[in-house]
């Protein structure tokens, strides 16, 4: 476990000891399943994922207060677990408007960071993907795995386990604006890339009061994640905003002459590195 991850883990323990002292008290989970089953979530229609906004501030608090109900046994919750609760019709528009699957149609391998409730997990392999979900807390793999059957691997974004050149893809919705080094997290997701790979990253956007939001630490401008992707090793780097986001996609470079990477350059001409 890397010290960044204790950090986290401490705070969100403190936190939910303050607002929730109550919180081993709550029915069955088999009750609780029922009541997720019983009430049908919203339709998307259109990019917003709510066409009004009090709609959606009730139906991820009603999510919200079911899933903690879900982690009885004295067992705690992170709170920022409300905040990606969604339903899974409202996160399937989401994929498809924002033309996730368009985008990776010539990826086998993705990989999703900060994979939360494990719904976006589960829609890429209904579209065929081999896909494969990070989560940094216990209780988000809990949830995927007994709501979606998922799965999900606990991974620290700046320190994952996995191999040199794993994915083909990696998709990151409302991830990296937590981590505590931006740069250190976009190096480690260009090493589990393949050649060739792509990211497709969507992060608040800077100057709409999202840099003072909950454990928040990396709320950057267009122009230094820009920057950031290019020291990194990324090409055909393009960033737009839509809808208060910052939208990111690039592919890796293996050869782009960057900072500080020369010696890893050197070994991928000897054949050494892939």
């Amino acid at each position: 476990m890397s010290w960044c991850r204790i950090m986290v883990e401490y705070k969100i323990d403190k936190e939910i000891e303050i607002k929730n002292p109550n919180f081993n008290k709550f029915p069955s989970f088999s009750d609780l399943k029922n009541i997720v089953n019983s009430q049908p979530s919203k339709k998307v229609e259109n990019k917003t994922t709510f066409k009004n906004n009090k709609d959606k501030i009730s139906d991820n608090k009603r999510r919200w207060n079911i899933f903690l109900t879900l982690q009885g046994n004295n067992e705690k919750t992170p709170p920022t677990c409300k905040d990606i609760i969604t339903p899974l019709e409202d996160m399937r528009g989401r994929l498809i408007h924002a033309g996730v699957y368009e985008y990776f149609n010539e990826c086998n391998k993705i990989l999703v960071i900060g994979a939360g409730d494990g719904g976006e997990v589960k829609l890429l392999k209904e579209q065929g993907y081999d896909a494969t979900g990070t989560t940094l807390h216990w209780s988000d793999k809990k949830f995927a795995k007994n709501f979606y059957d998922v799965d999900l691997h606990i991974e620290d974004m700046h320190d994952m386990t996995f191999t040199h050149g794993t994915f083909d893809g990696i998709y990151s919705h409302h991830s990296l604006e937590h981590s505590i080094s931006p740069l250190m997290s976009l190096f480690e997701l260009r090493r589990v890339l393949k050649n060739d790979g792509k990211i497709y990253i969507c992060v608040p956007q800077s100057g709409t009061g999202n840099e003072t939001g909950i454990q928040h630490y990396s709320v950057l401008t267009e122009t230094l994640w820009k920057h950031l992707l290019d020291i990194v090793g990324f090409k055909d780097i393009v960033i737009y905003s839509d809808s208060g986001n910052t939208i990111m996609k690039a592919t890796k470079d293996i050869y782009k002459e960057c900072p500080g990477r020369h010696f890893e350059i050197e070994l991928i001409k000897e054949g050494l590195y892939k």
